[in-house]
């Protein structure tokens, strides 16, 4: 059994991009491929954290002008996760925001993680719990083969 974590770094992850429905692209960061990831976020507490960028911070194309701040905010709240049963499964930019994904074994241990990043980030943050259309979220976070 693969052991899941939350290290960048693993081999697991894949990059691929996609498009929003009026054309503009969208890059996907995901290791729901990996069997052992998507039977935890199949199993768990799922949701996403959106970084919400002001319209100056958005290229024509949707995309960041820079990920300096959204890349800081990610590395912090991973820090703050540590080695909990708390993983970030996913992550998509494009569209004006990056909503990263995470699949939790416990529901506060994700709010106490993004609770305790300190920071002034140039991005408004929206936390949404995922309860509906689980599966076809994970589908669509799966990388195409």
């Amino acid at each position: 059994m693969t052991v899941v974590s939350n290290n960048v770094a693993m081999p697991e992850w894949s990059v691929f991009a996609h498009q929003t429905h009026d054309g503009r692209p969208i890059v996907v960061r995901s290791r729901v491929g990996e069997p052992s990831v998507r039977e935890f976020a199949e199993t768990n507490f799922l949701a996403r954290a959106r970084c919400s960028l002001p319209r100056d911070q958005i290229a024509e194309t949707g995309m960041p002008v820079s990920t300096a701040s959204m890349d800081e905010w990610e590395d912090k709240v991973l820090a703050e996760i540590g080695a909990e049963q708390t993983y970030l499964i996913a992550v998509v930019t494009g569209a004006g925001v990056r909503d990263l994904f995470f699949a939790a074994a416990e529901e506060q241990e994700l709010i106490d993680a993004i609770s305790n990043v300190e920071g002034n980030f140039t991005f408004e943050l929206q936390l949404a719990r995922v309860d509906r259309q689980r599966d076809e979220l994970l589908n669509s976070l799966t990388p195409p083969r």
